[in-house]
C-alpha cells in the first residue's frame, strides 16, 4: 500500500527513525515484518531500541562493504570507527595520507547509503553500520590485539599498553582510548617501538582536577611514524626525542603539561593543524620555518605564554590563528602580515596594546578584553572584514569615521567599552550592533539608512537618549535591546517587523499604538510559524 494502516502508522515512523532510513535496513526489516500482526512489530521495534540486531541485517549491510574497492572500505572503516561525527574537510585532510585522494571514495560511500552528511557538512555513520564495522574489524582477530587494524575498546588498549603481548610486532593502524569515566593507567613506553604501523592516536576525555589519568614516565623516548596525534593531557614536559615528524598532519596536545614540543627546527611539511589550547605551562613555540602548510593554529588560554617565535611571519598558508587569553602575551610579530589570515582571536589577552597589523585578506578580529587604545585610521583596508570585536576593551577610544568604509562588515560589538561615547559610523552591511555598556549618548539620524540592521543591543548605555524617529525606516530591525537606558522617555515607532523589544528600566510605559504585551504575541507567533510549535 501507498500508506500505511493507522494503527501501524507511528510504529512504520519510529522503526524509520531508528533505521535511520537505511535502505538496505529498511528493506531487511521491512520483510521481516510483512504480513505480521501488531505485537509482533512492537517486539521487532523493542529489539531495534535496544540494538539487538538479528544476524541477517548485518550480513545484508555487509553485502554493501563486500562490494567497495580496497581504498573504499579502507575509507569507509576510518570514517566508521574515527571520524563519525567529524567535519568532511578536516576528516578528508587526514585521510589523504592514508588513501590519495579520498573524497570520491567518501562521495561512492553517500552513495550507497553507507555514510551520509549532515548540513553543516558533518560525516555521519548510523550505529548499525558503525557495528558492522567494528564486526569486519575484530573478525577473525578476537584473540590477537596485535593483528586488528583499529582499537577502541578501553579494556583491549590497555593490554596492549601495559601487559606482556610478548615480542612481535604490534600491526595496529589506529587507537581511540576515550577515558570518560575510567580510572587510570601507565604506559610501559616501549610499547610504542614496536608499533611500526601505528598512524592514528587519539587519546581524550583525560583530563581531570588531579592531571591527566594515562600516566608517562619520562623515559619516553619514541613515537612511531604518525599522521595524527590527539592526546589531551599529555603529561610530559615535551614529546619524544626520537620521533618521526615528515608524516604529521595534525597535533592536538590540549590540556597538557608540554612546556615546549622540541628544541631544534622540525621538518613539518604536511601538519595543517597545530592545537595547544589550555597548556597552561607552554612558555614557547618552536621555530615553524619548516612548517609551511600549516592552516590552523590554535594557543588559547596558554597563560604562560610572554611571545611568539619569529618564524610565524613564514607561514603563508596560516588561516586561523586563536590565542584567546592568552594574558602574558604583551606582542604579535611584527611580520604576522599573512596573505591567507581570515581569523585572528586575541580575545582576552589583556597585554596587548597595539592593533595588530594584518593583511586585508582578515575576515573576523577578535580582540575583546585586550588593552587596545586606538583604533587606527588605517582600518579602512580591510576590506573582507566581517566581524570585529572589541567589547570590555577599558581604554578604547572612540573609533575612526573609515570603519565606515568596511562595505564587508556585518557583526561589530564594542559592548562595556565606557570611553566609546560616539555612535560609529557604519558601513550599509552591517546586521548585529552591539553597544550595550558604552557611554553613547546619541543615535545619529542616519540609522534609518542602515536597511541591513537586524539587531541593535544598546542596553545599560545611561547617558543615551531618546532615539532618532528614522529608526522606523530600518524594516530588517527584529531585535532592540534598551533596558537600563534610564533617559529614554519617548514613544518609539519600531518598525512593522520587530520581534523582540526590551524596554525594562526606561521611562517609557507603553509603546505607543503596539504594547510589549502585543510584541511578545507577535515574537510567539512568527516562532510559531517558522517552528511549527511554540518556542518554550
Amino acid at each position: 500500500m501507498n500508506r500505511p494502516q493507522e494503527e501501524f502508522r507511528e510504529l512504520c515512523l519510529d522503526i524509520v527513525k531508528q533505521l535511520g532510513g537505511l535502505p538496505l535496513a529498511l528493506r531487511v526489516i521491512g520483510a521481516s515484518l510483512y504480513g505480521r500482526e501488531i505485537a509482533f512489530w512492537e517486539d521487532k521495534f523493542c529489539i531495534l531500541k535496544n540494538n539487538s540486531l538479528d544476524k541477517s541485517i548485518s550480513q545484508k549491510l555487509k553485502v554493501s562493504y563486500d562490494a567497495l574497492d580496497d581504498h573504499e572500505k579502507i575509507v569507509f572503516l576510518y570514517i566508521s570507527c574515527c571520524f563519525n561525527g567529524v567535519y568532511m574537510d578536516r576528516a578528508k585532510m587526514i585521510l589523504d595520507p592514508f588513501v590519495f585522494k579520498s573524497e570520491p571514495r567518501l562521495v561512492t560511500l553517500m552513495e550507497k547509503s553507507l555514510i551520509s552528511m549532515s548540513n553543516n557538512t558533518r560525516l555521519w555513520v548510523h550505529d548499525l553500520v558503525q557495528d558492522m564495522a567494528k564486526d569486519i574489524i575484530c573478525e577473525g582477530k578476537a584473540n590477537k590485539l596485535w593483528e586488528r587494524q583499529m582499537m577502541w575498546n578501553v579494556k583491549d588498549v590497555k593490554s596492549l599498553l601495559t601487559e606482556n603481548i610478548g615480542t612481535k610486532d604490534i600491526e595496529i593502524e589506529s587507537i581511540l582510548l576515550n577515558m570518560a569515566g575510567e580510572t587510570g593507567f601507565c604506559i610501559n613506553p616501549t610499547r610504542f617501538k614496536r608499533m611500526i604501523s601505528l598512524k592514528f592516536l587519539k587519546i581524550y576525555s583525560n583530563f581531570t582536577d588531579g592531571g591527566s589519568k594515562v600516566c608517562m614516565v619520562d623515559n619516553f623516548d619514541y613515537l612511531p611514524p604518525l599522521r595524527y596525534l590527539h592526546w589531551e593531557a599529555y603529561s610530559l614536559k615535551y614529546l619524544p626525542s626520537n620521533f618521526k615528524t615528515d608524516y604529521f598532519v595534525e597535533i592536538n596536545l590540549s590540556d597538557s603539561s608540554v612546556e615546549t614540543l622540541w628544541s631544534e627546527c622540525q621538518e613539518l611539511g604536511n601538519l595543517r593543524h597545530l592545537k595547544l589550547n589550555r597548556c597552561r605551562n607552554l612558555i614557547e613555540i618552536p621555530d615553524l620555518s619548516k612548517t609551511r602548510s600549516l592552516e590552523c593554529l590554535c594557543l588559547c588560554f596558554c597563560e604562560s605564554l610572554v611571545e611568539l617565535h619569529s618564524s610565524l611571519g613564514d607561514l603563508d598558508k596560516l588561516v586561523t590563528l586563536s590565542m584567546n587569553h592568552c594574558k602574558k602575551l604583551k606582542n604579535l610579530p611584527c611580520n604576522i602580515y599573512l596573505k591567507s589570515l581570515k581569523t585572528l582571536k586575541l580575545d582576552g589577552c589583556t597585554n596587548i596594546q597595539e592593533f595588530p597589523l594584518v593583511s586585508n585578506n582578515i575576515e573576523t578580529l577578535g580582540l575583546s578584553f585586550t588593552s587596545i587604545e586606538v583604533v587606527p585610521d588605517s582600518i579602512n583596508r580591510l576590506s573582507k572584514l566581517m566581524e570585529l570585536r572589541l567589547s570590555y576593551c577599558k581604554r578604547l577610544k572612540n573609533l575612526p569615521d573609515t570603519i565606515g568604509c568596511l562595505d564587508s562588515l556585518v557583526h561589530l560589538t564594542l559592548a562595556n567599552s565606557p570611553n566609546v561615547t560616539v555612535f560609529p559610523v557604519l558601513g550599509n552591511r552591517v546586521k548585529i550592533l552591539s553597544l550595550n555598556g558604552t557611554a553613547i549618548e546619541q543615535v545619529p539620524s542616519s540609522i534609518g539608512e542602515k536597511m541591513n540592521l537586524s539587531c541593535l543591543d544598546m542596553s545599560e548605555c545611561k547617558r543615551l537618549q531618546n532615539l532618532p524617529h528614522t529608526l522606523s525606516k530600518v524594516k530588517t530591525l527584529r531585535f532592540l535591546n534598551l533596558r537600563g537606558c534610564i533617559n529614554i522617555n519617548e514613544i518609539l515607532h519600531v518598525p512593522g517587523e520587530m520581534r523582540r523589544f526590551d524596554l525594562y528600566g526606561t521611562l517609557i510605559e507603553k509603546n505607543g499604538d503596539l504594547s510589549e504585551e502585543e510584541l511578545h504575541k507577535r515574537d510567539m507567533s512568527e516562532n510559531t510559524r517558522k517552528n511549527g510549535t511554540l518556542d518554550s
